[in-house]
């Protein structure tokens, strides 16, 4: 009886351990938890958020302990939204969100107009970043916080730099019609497309565009 009893300790003991959040280690559940609560936009689930919010992919800065992960929602969902988690060396964890494009007035976007059926976040992506990088101490001298935005967008994310060249292969991206864009069809969406570009090339090269 007495071994039985330690064995059924020993097996309690390891059980509790293993559903222990590691020692100086994000927790990236009670993260999720957080933005759910501050962004309703962000489905729950009844199942472990950090397996809903399933990891796409990860990237780590060198030996300076920086983490970046892209979790997202099942691809099942109409609306799939996903988030940008940043972590420090010191295993601090900021989340950022990167809601599906229908949440106009997160993105800020240029020529975009919010939509009379979006809920509004009281924030944008842009400010949410900027929180991130102030809240984790990246904004430092050695220039962190840029190398932290270039391998989310680049490495994280796997967006592609734009050079004057690609003018004539964007244009021909094919356009279609979004139902959740009534008041948008393809020819607005194709003035707005090209309003974007001229704004982009305009950034590219300012002293042109100087008057």
């Amino acid at each position: 009886m007495l071994i039985v009893s330690r064995l059924l300790l020993l097996l309690y003991l390891i059980s509790f351990i293993s559903c222990r959040q590691p020692e100086n280690q994000p927790d990236v559940e009670a993260t999720l938890r957080q933005l759910i609560k501050r962004f309703p936009q962000l489905p729950s689930s009844s199942e472990k958020l950090s397996d809903y919010y399933r990891l796409i992919r990860s990237v780590s800065l060198g030996n300076s302990g920086i983490e970046l992960q892209l979790r997202s929602t099942p691809d099942t969902l109409d609306s799939v939204q996903s988030i940008v988690f940043i972590t420090n060396g010191n295993k601090e964890i900021y989340g950022v969100p990167l809601l599906s494009n229908e949440h106009r007035s997160y993105w800020n976007f240029l020529f975009d107009t919010k939509l009379l059926s979006e809920k509004s976040t009281n924030t944008t992506f842009q400010m949410e970043l900027q929180t991130a990088i102030d809240t984790l101490g990246l904004n430092d001298t050695l220039g962190t916080a840029s190398k932290v935005i270039d391998e989310m967008l680049i490495s994280l994310l796997q967006c592609r730099r734009i050079y004057d060249g690609d003018s004539t292969e964007i244009h021909s991206i094919r356009l279609y019609s979004n139902h959740n864009l009534p008041e948008e069809d393809s020819d607005t969406c194709l003035l707005r497309f090209k309003k974007s570009w001229k704004a982009i090339v305009t950034e590219m090269h300012p002293k042109e565009y100087l008057k």
